[in-house]
């Protein structure tokens, strides 16, 4: 659960953007996320929250080839994720889903400057 601290500036909607995004992302598995990357990301905005307002961010794997176990996922190409961000009373305040692909481990860990 997440406490919105303060939603009070003129880029408040940018700033609690930037929050469902983190809190969406943020909601996955660990170990999903060291193997794969957001590649796209699409949120719905349902309703406004205050100062104050505890949320809950959920997720849940969109099934594929008929399951929805992520440890069922090694090489698949784009899972996706759906999303839902809700306050204290179960009002749904955000929705969106998550494409994922996988990481490129080479390409992470190769120094550009090196020769």
């Amino acid at each position: 659960m997440y406490l919105l601290l303060a939603v009070s500036s003129q880029n408040s909607k940018i700033s609690l953007s930037r929050k469902y995004v983190v809190f969406s992302v943020q909601s996955i598995p660990n170990e999903f996320k060291e193997n794969y990357e957001v590649s796209t990301i699409t949120l719905e905005y349902r309703r406004e929250v205050g100062k104050g307002d505890k949320v809950d961010s959920l997720a849940r794997l969109e099934p594929c080839d008929g399951s929805n176990d992520i440890s069922t996922l090694e090489g698949l190409s784009q899972p996706q994720f759906i999303h839902l961000i809700r306050n204290q009373e179960g009002d749904e305040i955000n929705k969106g889903r998550t494409v994922w692909r996988p990481v490129n481990h080479q390409a992470v860990q190769q120094d550009p400057i090196s020769p």
